[in-house]
């Protein structure tokens, strides 16, 4: 195994399993047991200390077990938590899992119960996320006090075709249907379609009659989409992006404790079983089944989802519940990118407005010198022709399509700007250059362009934002300026030549006479 990443996994594994029985082992095995741990760890260390992100995480969990076991508590939990961080930090999601198990477990051992419930639910959630559904099963069975939520729908009489009764938690489901689910949620960006897919998808796998989803907006919770069965049709009216404040539409006592514990709500007949039988929403409506989901991407809230059915009682089972949770995850992550995504669209509508406002030309270019964008006053200082009914996008895809950076610049201008360019790249300086375009109409105008480099962290070169400004008339200025002053010089040079061959002429008239007489 030397030089594979088997050994690294057996190294821990064999850690983790000898750390694990040790107290049960007796007093000739102890030290046996300590001295292979430690030379387990001693080669972890040693690849920690060149690929941390890799191992160090690794061996933080060894070492909290081992100090578990030999008692320092305190060091223990120290060392879970670095464990927890350093795998979460490099995307380690099993191994996360496994370190809040071992830490639930710590917690649990030491009569810390809402501790351990905390850790083991955290745990929970990542074997779910990783796919270790056997595994999350395991944790129900094995730490029910720690999962009442669960434990309570897992216990639930299940109505099986034979017409029998069964309480078992393992519940089989269409894994195909919750797959195509899944692809369908991730497969949406924009944030208004993603909540019309996800009210179709999670309302019809519930079979409920009316689903509402609830986001945060502007740090209050309101109704962001909601979803009713239309029973002549039989299908869903969807609405989405109202905002709508939850006060006198929704159980607000249900929504606030989802929200407050991150828990799921499960009721069979809300008017009669469970602590919310006075919300006022229930009494009224007399609401029947209700089931309220939290959505969580990596234990932070990204929105609740409340389902009702107000003509049957027990109408969200089990198994449908198991389906939701699986897809509430994938759910929270479609919703948090595509909030993202309108987030980044709007900023770079803003950033657009702002370039195309400013009476100056805006150029971007890549570490090449190639064109990435510029705004319409900058296309029209290169010559282009712009139809005031183009769109920003689309004046930015024509500069990219036509505007080679040089194919408009005089010929021997070129290489001066272009080496410009580089050596402002390449030496983090700013950038500053004088040349002449070639205009349609043949008539040449003067540019001067300064930009600076952007850079990423290595300091490599990603692009150069810079200005551009007509100086066509400070030229002719300065070129009239110029023949001014040569017009000005020969007049001079004219004029005292002129004297001086006047004098000459003069002298030799003078002498002439002279030789004359």
């Amino acid at each position: 195994m030397t030089a594979t990443f088997a050994k690294v996994l057996y190294y821990f594994y064999d850690s983790l399993t000898r750390l694990a029985i040790y107290p049960e082992s007796c007093a000739q095995v102890q030290p046996e047991t300590l001295r292979k741990v430690a030379a387990h760890q001693k080669e972890m260390k040693h690849w920690a200390h060149y690929a941390p992100m890799n191992y160090l995480h690794k061996y933080y969990l060894v070492e909290a077990e081992k100090a578990r076991v030999l008692g320092r508590l305190f060091d223990a939990e120290e060392l879970y938590e670095q464990a927890i961080l350093g795998a979460r930090d490099n995307e380690y999601i099993q191994e996360e899992a496994l370190a809040y198990e071992l830490a639930a477990k710590h917690y649990l051992v030491r009569g810390r119960e809402k501790i351990a419930q905390t850790y083991m639910k955290e745990a929970h959630y990542c074997y779910e996320r990783w796919g270790a559904t056997a595994k999350v099963r395991d944790l129900e069975v094995c730490y029910p006090q720690l999962f009442p939520h669960l434990s309570s729908v897992a216990s639930t009489p299940i109505r099986t075709t034979a017409g029998t009764t069964s309480n078992t938690s393992h519940i089989a489901f269409d894994l195909t249907a919750v797959m195509k689910a899944t692809q369908a949620i991730s497969s949406e960006i924009e944030l208004d379609q993603l909540l019309r897919s996800l009210m179709k998808i999670l309302i019809e796998n519930a079979g409920a009659q009316t689903g509402f989803l609830i986001l945060e907006n502007s740090r209050k919770w309101v109704i962001e989409a909601s979803s009713e069965l239309n029973e002549g049709e039989n299908v869903y009216a969807t609405q989405v992006l109202q905002s709508i404040p939850t006060a006198n539409h929704l159980p607000e006592s249900i929504i606030n404790y989802v929200i407050r514990t991150h828990e799921s709500v499960i009721l069979n007949d809300a008017t009669r079983e469970g602590n919310f039988i006075n919300d006022p929403y229930i009494q009224h409506h007399q609401t029947q089944s209700v089931f309220c989901l939290p959505l969580l991407n990596q234990s932070k809230l990204i929105g609740v989802l409340y389902l009702e059915n107000q003509l049957a009682t027990g109408a969200f089972t089990p198994e449908q519940s198991q389906i939701l949770s699986l897809l509430s995850t994938q759910a929270a992550i479609a919703i948090e990118n595509a909030k993202l995504y309108a987030k980044l669209r709007a900023s770079e509508s803003r950033m657009t407005q702002f370039l195309e406002a400013v009476p100056v030309g805006i150029g971007i270019v890549n570490a090449e010198g190639r064109p990435y964008y510029a705004n319409q006053r900058g296309i029209q200082l290169m010559g282009k022709r712009i139809d005031p009914a183009t769109t920003a996008e689309q004046i930015s895809e024509a500069y990219q399509f036509y505007v080679t950076g040089t194919d408009q610049v005089y010929p021997e201008d070129i290489h001066r700007v272009e080496q410009a360019v580089t050596t402002a790249l390449a030496t983090h300086t700013d950038f500053e250059a004088e040349y002449r375009v070639i205009y349609p109409d043949n008539s040449i105008h003067w540019l001067v362009g300064r930009g600076r480099g952007i850079y990423n962290q290595a300091g490599q070169p990603v692009q150069m934002l810079g200005v551009i400004l007509d100086i066509s008339d400070r030229k002719r200025a300065e070129q009239a300026s110029i023949l001014e002053e040569r017009n000005r010089m020969a007049r001079e040079i004219h004029d005292t030549l002129a004297q001086s061959f006047t004098g000459i002429l003069l002298q030799v008239g003078a002498v002439t006479q002279v030789l004359a007489d």
